[in-house]
C-alpha cells in the first residue's frame, strides 16, 4: 500500500469550525465534502523526497519550510498515518515566500538519491531513480510552489494529511 502526501488549502472560518469541532476533520478530507472554496494537492509519493530537498535533509528543521510538506500542528483522529495537520494562514505565506526563494538548480544539487535512501527517504527508490526520480520529484515541486502561491494569495491556512 502506498503512501501519499495531501495538501488542503482552506479559508481561516472552515478552519476554525475544524478546530472547534475535530470530528469534522475525516468528512472534511472527503472530497465531495470539501466544496469549492478549497483547493487539494495531491504530492502522490513525493512528499517525503520534497520534504528532504527542501530542509537541506532529513534532520529536524525550523522555518517556514519545515512546515511546508510534513509540520503542522495535529488535528483530528488517526487516518490512517496519523492525524491531519494544520498550518495557519500566516504560516502559508511565510512557506510561500520561502519556496519563492529556493531555485530549482539549488533542490537540484541537493538531490543524492544513494543519502535520501540511506535516511529512508519514502518510498526508499531515490538512488535506482536516480534522474529520472529528481524529475519525479521537482514536477511535483512546480504543483507545491503554485497551492502554496495561490493558499497565501487568498489568505487560507492549510490542512495536510497522508493516504
Amino acid at each position: 500500500m502506498s503512501m501519499m502526501g495531501n495538501l488542503v488549502s482552506l479559508p481561516v472560518a472552515r478552519l476554525e469550525t475544524l478546530l472547534e469541532d475535530p470530528s469534522g476533520v475525516i468528512p472534511f478530507l472527503d472530497e465531495e465534502e470539501r466544496g469549492a472554496d478549497v483547493r487539494h494537492i495531491d504530492l502522490d509519493k513525493a512528499w517525503h523526497a520534497l520534504d528532504f530537498l527542501l530542509n537541506g535533509g532529513a534532520d529536524t528543521v525550523e522555518g517556514p519550510l519545515a512546515v511546508a510538506v510534513l509540520g503542522g500542528q495535529e488535528i483530528g483522529e488517526d487516518i490512517g498515518y496519523g492525524p491531519a495537520c494544520w498550518i495557519s494562514a500566516e504560516q502559508v505565506a511565510a512557506v510561500d515566500a520561502a519556496l519563492a526563494r529556493i531555485p530549482v538548480s539549488e533542490l537540484r544539487a541537493r538531490f543524492d538519491g544513494a543519502a535520501m535512501d540511506a535516511a529512508e527517504i519514502y518510498p526508499n527508490i531515490w538512488e535506482e531513480e536516480g534522474e529520472e526520480g529528481l524529475d519525479y520529484i521537482l514536477e511535483y515541486h512546480a504543483d507545491l510552489v503554485a497551492f502554496y502561491r495561490e493558499a497565501a494569495a487568498s489568505g487560507h491556512a492549510v490542512l495536510r494529511f497522508i493516504n
